[in-house]
């Protein structure tokens, strides 16, 4: 938590300069861009594109993550012919609406299915998964056949009815579902120890 002082002093930087120390990694100034200073963006976004369905803090971690990525080298394109404010709104609004396609394969059967899905696989318990974490690594598995099986059941799907859709028995989809859930703890648990 910033104290008035910091929060003084990093009110006072230059667009430019906040963007230099938060590639510098300054943990402070990853807050104040984050949490404080352009936090409405992600309420407006949380709002606007998602609801309220999906809490603010979760909107900002998948961000973050996206704006890190290449030593912040999205963040560094910034060239100050808009506002920052303007800047970020347009690439955040662009970043979270792609995630919002990528995501309507969930639909409202596959949101009530997510948890309980998450809570069958043995990860790192003193890390949360967020729905975005657990759907991007199922997305990321390799197998074909794996990957179909678990989104099927994210949907709500039953094993009969997974096996008909891949047109094999039911043992096999018992057998795809056991290895993506393997490959998924392991994807999930590279992710949290980046």
């Amino acid at each position: 938590m910033l104290n008035d002082k910091t929060l003084e002093l990093f009110s006072q930087l230059s667009e430019q300069e906040l963007i230099s120390r938060i590639a510098q990694q300054d943990p402070n100034a990853v807050e104040f861009f984050f949490f404080h200073k352009y936090r409405g963006i992600f309420d407006r976004l949380a709002a606007n594109i998602f609801k309220n369905q999906i809490e603010v803090s979760e909107l900002i971690n998948e961000f973050y993550l996206d704006l890190q990525k290449n030593s912040w080298s999205k963040l560094k394109s910034f060239e100050g012919k808009s506002k920052l404010s303007t800047w970020l709104t347009v690439v955040a609004s662009r970043f979270f609406i792609k995630k919002k396609e990528e995501m309507t394969l969930i639909n409202e059967k596959i949101a009530s299915h997510i948890d309980d899905f998450i809570g069958t696989l043995v990860v790192d318990s003193s890390k949360t998964i967020t729905q975005f974490e657990a759907y991007d690594a199922v997305n990321k598995i390799q197998n074909p056949k794996y990957r179909y099986a678990l989104l099927a059941e994210l949907q709500g799907f039953d094993t009969n009815e997974i096996a008909e859709r891949m047109g094999t028995s039911v043992g096999n989809i018992y057998n795809y579902r056991k290895r993506g859930k393997i490959a998924l703890v392991e994807l999930l648990n590279g992710r949290k120890n980046v």
